[in-house]
């Protein structure tokens, strides 16, 4: 009898001591886009020079015809895990900010809109 109470004891003692994590953390993707730049656009002046000189290269490129949309995108991404022994949970959650600029077939901004995310 006493040797299965030790077991019990040794075995709870290691679930305790291996079998709980928490794990915090927060991961950005893209680069923070700069708003004083993006008040500095302006439809039928600014150039697709201007653009690339202001936020760098974009997130992501799409041809629309003639047109060609830049898109940048910054995202934080903060979580939480934690284990007990084989049983796991996480909550994360994702706020992004989103610059899309429409150029015209000569490299001249048509449009662009810009999305902040919300504060906490």
């Amino acid at each position: 009898m006493r040797g299965i109470s030790c077991f019990f004891v040794i075995l709870s003692i290691t679930i305790v001591i291996t079998g709980c994590a928490y794990h915090g953390s927060t991961v950005e993707t893209g680069k923070p886009i700069n708003e004083g730049y993006v008040s500095r656009i302006e439809k039928g002046k600014s150039t697709g020079a201007d653009i690339l000189a202001w936020f760098g290269a974009p997130t992501r490129t799409s041809r629309l015809g003639k047109e060609e949309l830049f898109v940048y995108k910054f995202c934080k991404t903060s979580g939480s895990h934690v284990v007990v022994t084989g049983i796991g949970s996480s909550d994360s959650k994702e706020k992004c900010d989103e610059l899309s600029v429409v150029l015209d077939a000569e490299g001249i901004v048509k449009s662009y809109g810009f999305v902040k995310a919300p504060k906490d």
